[in-house]
């Protein structure tokens, strides 16, 4: 990504643009009026005002505005099908309950934009398709989406701040603005595009903390191992009815493969580089990693177990 040139003034303009969206959308949830109890049109409205934005805000350039735009209008139109589809499947409203289906619509489209934004960055900047590059920008996207929620985090507890301290002295002027969701909404999506801005800029920083995360992974993927390969053996002693009794054994059996492939991910990357371990332990975290399809193999008999039960329902 080209980070030298950032037109700073059309990022704020187009999270100010998200921040009265998302506001229209939240007024639309507290005074019950359309899209909110129209789950067909809601999901769409929502996924568009919250991933669009935040594509353009990490993907823009002086050079690649046309071919963001292009890119992320596809990717939208996309993601307005899927999130159509689902709210689709959420009617009637307030029939059933829909809290897990729309945390799994809202982990699944985050993290199929997190990986389509890296492409997306590379077609738009026409930069030839490598692991290396889609490491590199896999990491700094992460990244700099962090640290401008934490700027934004600050930025509101500052606010907050400002509010109490003249609320003290009987000056309610700060206070009731600062609390207003008309001002609100806007004010912290504005900063959260300013400080994308200014963290798309220190490519150094980002990258800096990159390597200290990747150290930090290197030392921790040998214990997620022994985690793994401690509890498949003790599988055999206690059974399996254990497990699937808790209601969220496949789940976490689930978020193990995917720390696993994480972290394996992140520490040998595209393998070309050196052995980043002594022999042994590289043979023995070849070893680890041989059991992992036990693992999956296990997850996808309990989601058969669920099946067998529920079928294709909400309650599965």
């Amino acid at each position: 990504m080209n980070t030298t040139s950032l037109p700073r003034s059309l990022l704020l303009g187009i999270a100010f643009a998200q921040g009265l969206c998302l506001l229209v959308l939240y007024r639309s949830v507290e005074f019950d009026f359309w899209p909110s109890e129209s789950p067909v049109w809601a999901f769409p409205l929502w996924t568009l005002a919250i991933t669009a934005p935040l594509l353009l805000l990490l993907s823009i350039d002086r050079d690649n505005y046309v071919s963001v735009a292009k890119h992320v209008a596809a990717f939208g139109a996309l993601l307005a099908l899927l999130a159509l589809y689902t709210g689709y499947q959420a009617e009637p409203f307030k029939e059933f309950p829909i809290e897990s289906m729309t945390a799994t619509f809202v982990i699944t489209i985050g993290l199929a934009s997190f990986k389509a934004l890296m492409y997306l960055q590379q077609r738009a900047n026409r930069v030839p398709l490598t692991y290396e590059v889609l490491f590199t920008n896999s990491w700094r996207n992460f990244l700099v989406g962090v640290l401008a929620g934490i700027f934004t985090l600050i930025f509101w507890l500052i606010l907050a701040l400002w509010g109490e301290l003249f609320k003290i002295i009987e000056i309610d002027f700060f206070y009731e603005l600062f609390t207003e969701d008309w001002f609100l909404i806007p004010a912290l999506a504005v900063a959260f595009g300013l400080g994308i801005s200014l963290f798309r800029e220190l490519t150094r920083v980002i990258d800096n903390i990159t390597k200290l995360l990747h150290w930090l992974i290197k030392l921790l993927l040998p214990l997620l191992l022994i985690v793994a390969v401690i509890f498949l053996g003790a599988l055999p002693v206690t059974g399996l009815d254990l497990l699937w009794d808790t209601g969220s054994g496949t789940a976490l059996l689930l978020w193990l493969l995917a720390l696993v492939l994480f972290f394996t991910n992140a520490v040998y990357q595209d393998g070309r580089e050196a052995n980043p371990y002594p022999l042994l332990m590289h043979r023995a975290i070849f070893a680890g990693l041989c059991v992992m399809p036990v693992v999956a193999a296990l997850a996808f008999y309990g989601v058969l177990l669920r099946l067998m039960q529920y079928g294709w329902t909400i309650e599965r």
